[in-house]
């Protein structure tokens, strides 16, 4: 279960995405995806990456950026 600070953060994101404009998320989209499919799926078949690979691959790479500048708040230790 997460905490109350996860939940807002969540929340707030949710609420973000609704309001920005549809030409922003595209982008953003396309960035993911793009940061995605240049990480360990560089060999994947076009249009074979799913969504959620894409997220997981995006999430993995943001974490290892913020941990090379030390403001890691994304990784879960155990």
């Amino acid at each position: 279960m997460g905490t109350a600070k996860e939940s807002l953060r969540d929340r707030f994101g949710w609420w973000l995405a609704y309001k920005l404009p549809r030409f922003l998320i595209y982008f953003a989209a396309i960035r993911m995806f793009n940061e995605a499919s240049a990480g360990r799926y560089s060999g994947l078949e076009a249009g074979r990456l799913t969504m959620q690979d894409a997220i997981e691959e995006w999430q993995y790479g943001t974490s290892n950026r913020r941990a090379r500048r030390g403001t890691d708040d994304f990784v879960q230790t155990a």
